[in-house]
């Protein structure tokens, strides 16, 4: 069984690893206004052969001197295409044709993750700045960015200008 049918919006992800990992298997999928920010040795490691998906206006974390950028499959994990920058892998898949490369620096507060290290989450802001690349690059999504305060929304799940999200048990 092979997921199907994903619909992955405005995330932000961090990770001491890859920030995007995946067996090359899924279908039907549309990953959309995500960040990805990992401190391993990928900054995205996954495939799919099913033309249906699509995956545009993430933002991607690139380790300095990190080579290759992406591995790719688009044949199941039968072989993996290396590219060493986003324009290469746009060009080549067709995929993150908007795609940006993004940087800790344009967070209010957040640095690389260390692998092993337990974080308070309390500690840690994913805001980013508002002048910063993923700052209206985003693609509407009806019903879940077009509350966007811009032409476009943001990229990662915390659009500039909004309160925080608030989660968990609330009380008046």
């Amino acid at each position: 069984n092979w997921p199907s049918g994903l619909l992955i919006y405005n995330n932000t992800f961090v990770s001491a690893g890859r920030a995007f990992w995946s067996d090359a298997i899924w279908q039907n999928t549309k990953i959309k206004n995500n960040l990805f920010l990992g401190n391993d040795n990928y900054a995205l490691k996954t495939g799919t052969a099913d033309p249906r998906s699509e995956m545009d206006y993430n933002g991607y974390y690139n380790k300095p001197d990190n080579q290759p950028f992406i591995t790719w499959s688009a044949d199941n994990s039968k072989t993996n295409l290396r590219y060493d920058n986003l324009y290469k892998f746009a060009h080549e898949t067709g995929k993150e044709k908007h795609g940006i490369i993004v940087d800790y620096a344009d967070f209010v507060e957040l640095k690389p993750p260390k692998e092993g290290y337990t974080y308070n989450p309390n500690s840690i802001n994913f805001m980013i700045k508002p002048n910063s690349k993923p700052v209206n690059k985003g693609v509407i999504i009806p019903t879940i960015t077009n509350e966007a305060q811009d032409k476009n929304p943001d990229i990662g799940f915390w659009e500039v200008g909004e309160k925080p999200p608030i989660f968990g048990k609330v009380e008046n």
